[in-house]
């Protein structure tokens, strides 16, 4: 008997014969292209069993290939079948190569793209064309016409948010100065994270974001073209949001956006964020199109001085549930307890559930034992979670959204490793090697205008001159009671995405990674400010995160004098903070974690 994936996958092959298509190309998106979606548009999930992220699927009437990238090629064989799919590498194998290979010259090959980015869709476009083949933009997803349990489209109430520190035309104003500075009539905002901080709106639409789905228009006077989901719209959401708001249901977007080309016809986007379909309802309207970041995005990532209240407010809470875990966790240890990854994450989402604020987590946490740390985006199976007892470290990368009416409010992001077992004088040594790369970041004081490419470079130094390395970014933005991964800024080697201002937080999180033995990593979260007492005009950066580092990890010989005064600096911070939150019991074992290192 045909298994549903395969039933699946011939009802597309139904639908490309009725329509005279022989291929589909679908990707893993939604229409704002972010880095999660909603249940209702895993379509590929449903269609080829995949749980991972960044695939492309591709089928035509025989043939049916999955794209992966290399975190994924254990896991796709284990999800997707064989016999359904051929199993292809996404660097190494072109997705557009393939397809062609399985069709004649002049066949159809059909996408949504909406679902695709501008450069993907031109790219495909010109590809396909140059060599006889026909790209069609389909006016409907053929996957949600034979879809038939599929989930709902989110449907949870609107969020009215008090703690943005200014009002919505406020900052609709201020990105407004920035539209006729730049000569421009419109900029069109894509990611709901630039829609939701400019309306003081929330939601749940997203796993892990707190954002409700919507685009926007806004116009250089500060009006602004709001298309969202009016059905879901709380009481007083127009006297929150301010005059100069027009609002659309969401299937109203292509006829708004036509008309408003008329009367705002230079409209600035951003390329990477914005998705083929919308930019080619805009070309086709007669817009004029201007590439660049988007200018609410850099406002929004500069944070107003209520806003970095909030943010500290809310570390200092998340200090508290970590400090409980962690005390916990030594006590667990200590007994001989033998819990798993999975239950040691669910304790720490207990312990985060107690403190005030807390709303939902940020992302999903990686609890990794062992060997299962040396993979950066590890993801505990809950069937074969490691267990406690045979291993010296444990990785827990977590974090969590907060926002009370006592103006609690950020979200946050923490990565400490925990001496949980035995350890090495090797294992010591790297773990001292990450702590020092991150003393390093944290005490850097940089010029106005240094982006986070040259600051990558600092925090590496002390890993660089012991010939050793990590392969990932040293950190992210990190949004405000929003989204953990906030763009555009990046403290990373490959990518110049400007340069850090004062007001944004971002993460510190060197690490090291020795394939099936251990991983490090070491984060918190870091706000740019300007430095103080200095004669040139510099910027530093201020600790926000107040949690203990496992000195019992470190080789103190290793620290120079300036960086063993930074570690019982910030050791002496975390108790003044979080001690008075904690009772007798973990205070005492904070006490001990906050001990100064000689």
């Amino acid at each position: 008997m045909p298994s549903s994936v395969a039933l699946r996958v011939e009802a597309i092959r139904a639908y490309l014969q009725s329509h005279q298509l022989d291929a589909l190309i679908l990707p893993t998106a939604d229409p704002h292209l972010g880095e999660y979606q909603p249940e209702n548009t895993l379509r590929v999930t449903w269609l080829s069993g995949f749980h991972g992220e960044n695939c492309v699927v591709v089928i035509t009437r025989e043939k049916a290939g999955i794209f992966v990238d290399g975190r994924f090629t254990v896991q796709v064989k284990q999800q997707v079948p064989a016999d359904v799919y051929d199993y292809l590498h996404m660097v190494n194998d072109c997705h557009l190569t393939w397809t062609m290979d399985q069709l004649p010259a002049g066949s159809r090959i059909a996408v949504d793209a909406s679902l695709f980015g501008i450069r993907w869709y031109q790219n495909a476009e010109t590809t396909f064309t140059s060599n006889g083949y026909e790209l069609v933009s389909l006016p409907e997803n053929p996957v949600d016409q034979i879809w038939e349990d599929r989930p709902a489209a989110p449907s949870a109430a609107i969020e009215l948010f008090h703690n943005g520190g200014c009002s919505s035309l406020e900052k609709r104003q201020q990105v407004a100065e920035r539209l006729q500075t730049n000569g421009l009539d419109a900029t069109l905002l894509t990611q709901p994270e630039d829609t939701n901080w400019l309306l003081n709106i929330r939601g749940c639409d997203i796993p892990y974001v707190r954002t409700a789905l919507s685009f926007g228009l806004l116009r250089k006077d500060a009006t602004l073209e709001l298309f969202i989901d009016t059905d879901r719209l709380p009481e007083g959401f127009a006297e929150h949001i301010g005059k100069g708001v027009n609002i659309h249901a969401l299937t109203m977007m292509a006829e708004v956006l036509t008309e408003s080309c008329r009367t705002a016809p230079k409209i600035q986007l951003d390329p990477n964020q914005t998705n083929a379909w919308l930019f080619n309802l805009l070309a086709s309207s007669g817009a004029e199109t201007v590439n660049g970041t988007s200018l609410c995005a850099l406002a929004r990532v500069r944070k107003n001085e209520i806003e970095l209240s909030g943010m500290k407010a809310a570390h200092i809470q998340d200090g508290i549930a970590m400090c409980r875990f962690l005390a916990w966790l030594d006590r667990q240890v200590a007994a001989g307890h033998p819990h798993d990854e999975g239950t040691l994450a669910d304790k720490l989402l207990e312990f985060r559930e107690g403190v005030e604020g807390f709303v939902a987590p940020s992302f999903g946490s990686i609890s990794a034992l062992g060997p299962n740390a040396a993979m950066c985006h590890y993801h505990h199976d809950p069937k074969n979670a490691r267990k406690l007892g045979q291993d010296g470290m444990y990785l827990i990368d977590s974090g969590g959204h907060y926002n009370s009416e006592t103006g609690i409010c950020g979200t946050t992001d923490i990565t400490r490793t925990i001496k949980v077992g035995e350890v090495s004088d090797e294992q010591c040594r790297m773990v001292t090697l990450v702590m020092r790369s991150h003393i390093a970041l944290d005490m850097a004081r940089f010029m106005p205008g240094t982006t986070g490419m040259q600051l990558d470079t600092v925090t590496r130094q002390p890993m660089w001159q012991n010939g050793v390395n990590f392969d990932h970014g040293t950190g992210h933005g990190i949004g405000h009671y929003i989204s953990v991964h906030e763009f555009p800024p990046r403290i990373n080697p490959n990518n110049n995405h400007g340069a850090l201002e004062v007001g944004m937080c971002v993460t510190d999180e060197p690490g090291y990674y020795r394939e099936d033995s251990f991983g490090i990593r070491l984060e918190n979260v870091l706000v740019v400010n300007k430095a103080v007492g200095t004669e040139a005009k510099l910027l530093e950066f201020e600790t926000i995160t107040f949690v203990p580092m496992d000195k019992r990890l470190f080789n103190p010989e290793m620290f120079s004098p300036a960086e063993k005064e930074w570690l019982n600096s910030y050791h002496s911070k975390v108790f003044e903070k979080i001690a008075p939150h904690l009772d007798e019991q973990d205070r005492q074992w904070l006490k001990q974690a906050t001990s100064p290192v000689a």
